[in-house]
């Protein structure tokens, strides 16, 4: 998030700000910092983002084999349909 700060020339706390509640901010900024976040490659941590904040929203899963591809399948679908909804899946 610094490094996008930085290239959007923009405080850290618009960033997240852009990213979390983005009615608070200019469309200017917003097209500003979308395309810092496009020229550095940032991507959310969604894990790190929850462990700061109140709530965990994560999802845990048991399986009786990982290495049986038919429970790896399972695994992907699962986390890839949570990662949509804002959760993150630990297995």
């Amino acid at each position: 998030m610094k490094e996008v700060a930085k290239r959007a020339n923009i405080s850290l706390g618009t960033v997240s700000n852009v990213l979390n509640d983005p009615s608070r901010v200019s469309k200017s900024t917003r097209e500003r910092v979308m395309k810092a976040i496009e020229e550095t490659g940032f991507v959310r941590d969604t894990a790190a983002r929850q462990l700061r904040g109140a709530a965990l929203r994560a999802v845990g899963i048991v399986v009786l084999d990982s290495t049986n591809p038919f429970f790896t399948e399972i695994i992907r679908g699962a986390e890839d349909a949570l990662r949509e909804a804002g959760y993150v899946l630990i297995a």
